[in-house]
């Protein structure tokens, strides 16, 4: 399940969750439309992970908290503390990569935006 995270609820939503993936992105924005069924399988697959939806230009206090240059931009949260972040539509198997960062402490995949 993905979630719909505002300057309101983000808060909220990350509360208490031990695995958060959040996913900043922009309504018009090719890549984000891409990303998203990616997101959508990864958010079926993996039931211990919260995943998070934040439209920055609705929620420009969000984005600005995390610094956002751009959309997409994907944040992985462990126990509340940042583990690392990526820029750009990516395919499943990277996501993997990075969720398994989250979850299992691996080292973190090559970002792919640089």
């Amino acid at each position: 399940m993905i979630y719909i995270g505002t300057d309101d609820n983000f808060d909220d939503l990350m509360r208490g969750e031990p695995y958060v993936i959040v996913d900043l992105y922009g309504e018009y924005c090719g890549s984000c439309v891409a990303l998203e069924p990616v997101l959508n399988e990864a958010s079926n697959d993996y039931a211990m992970l919260r995943f998070i939806k934040v439209n920055c230009s609705h929620n420009p206090k969000i984005a600005q908290r995390f610094s956002v240059r751009g959309v997409p931009t994907m944040l992985f949260f462990r126990q509340g503390k940042q583990v690392c972040e990526t820029g750009g539509w990516m395919e499943r198997k990277k996501l993997n990569e990075y969720i398994a960062t989250l979850l299992y402490d691996a080292p973190v995949p090559k970002r792919i935006d640089d």
